[in-house]
């Protein structure tokens, strides 16, 4: 049989990630995880949930003092399961919303994802003639059908998410290169597109998406699609009810401080990059009215700074126009605010109610 050259090189690095796969499972560690996740319908559910006791690698259980240990789980899988990602193609945000989706962390570790099994992906079928027949949900188009199936048994983690990489990149055994290929980097520009791809595809729920991209906003999981993800600096929103205003800053201590003052602090907006990198952002303040505006647009700053506005420099720095993900603006008639958004949703509510659709602000990580 002639292999193309194209063929041989997958087929390359395939051997080459499954070398790295070896190179990245666990040895027996334990993680203590608390799972607060609600759980969550998808190809992998209503399975049986198995107590930390009984659990001989990634031991799941509740912390002595009640606090959330979910993210010591998704920062020891992130050790092996990251490289894995980047190497194949996909967004690990998305990988590791999908580990925590399928293996249904609610009251301990589905039966599926534990040993000896160690399927984090719901993947059905067998792995190297191993697999394990469980009862599952498929959605019907108007409510769930139990059904059985055989799912995959793996003899690591590793191996679990170098098979789940290498059935979304369509290598080795897999068959159908181009069904998962709208889940790839080099096709999705964003996780969330990523993440929409897959369902109807990857699971049959109807809130799949949505419920990965849930995942991945409260963990925060997206700081693992860039490198030196631990150097990203966030922007901080604040409301104040007293004049209807929001600001946001990079500041912790000027975060703290306007709490102090009355501030409702509303979280982390979006991301922005490390002083140096990318675009600047300038922050203005009109002194009359109270306002804060930001613009990467240095003419529409020069033209503010010329009605009375006052230059306070660089707020933060952000992709180059046309990278990453959008940050939304919106403006307010009424007060003559300018709002900041990375949530598409949340500006269209906002349009609703009488707010501007300005476009794109500016792109983040």
């Amino acid at each position: 049989m002639i292999v193309s050259r194209r063929k041989r090189k997958e087929l390359r690095k395939l051997r080459e990630r499954r070398r790295r796969a070896v190179k990245f499972k666990n040895g027996g560690k334990k993680v203590s995880v608390i799972l607060t996740l609600t759980s969550m319908l998808s190809t992998v559910s209503i399975l049986t949930n198995v107590k930390a006791d009984d659990l001989s690698e990634l031991s799941v259980s509740r912390g002595a003092t009640g606090g959330d240990c979910t993210v010591d789980l998704i920062e020891e899988l992130a050790k092996f399961a990251v490289p894995i990602a980047r190497d194949s193609g996909l967004y690990p945000s998305v990988m590791l919303a999908q580990a925590l989706l399928e293996s249904r962390y609610g009251n301990g570790l589905s039966q599926l994802a534990s040993p000896p099994y160690h399927n984090l992906f719901g993947i059905k079928g067998s792995f190297n003639g191993q697999s394990v027949n469980f009862p599952t949900q498929e959605w019907a188009g108007d409510h769930y059908i139990p059904v059985g199936a055989d799912f995959r048994a793996y003899p690591d983690y590793a191996e679990s998410v170098q098979d789940y990489a290498d059935l979304l990149a369509g290598l080795g055994e897999w068959n159908g290169r181009d069904y998962y290929a709208g889940a790839r980097r080099e096709n999705a520009l964003t996780f969330r597109e990523a993440a929409e791809f897959l369902q109807g595809r990857y699971a049959t729920s109807p809130i799949y998406a949505s419920s990965l991209i849930r995942l991945i906003e409260q963990y925060e999981l997206d700081r693992f699609d860039f490198g030196e993800y631990e150097a990203i600096v966030y922007v901080h929103r604040l409301f104040n009810p007293n004049n209807d205003l929001h600001h946001y800053t990079t500041d912790e201590n000027e975060v703290e401080h306007l709490k102090n003052q009355g501030w409702v602090y509303e979280g982390k907006a979006f991301r922005c990059l490390r002083e140096g990198k990318g675009m600047p952002m300038y922050r203005l303040y009109n002194r009359r009215t109270g306002h804060h505006h930001f613009t990467i647009n240095s003419y529409e700053r020069d033209r503010m700074v010329a009605d009375g506005w006052e230059d306070e420099g660089i707020a933060w720095y952000v992709e180059e126009v046309g990278n990453g993900e959008p940050v939304f603006r919106g403006f307010n008639p009424g007060n003559q605010e300018h709002f900041l958004t990375r949530n598409k949703t949340e500006l269209e509510k906002a349009v609703t109610s009488g707010w501007e659709d300005e476009g794109v602000s500016c792109w983040t990580r």
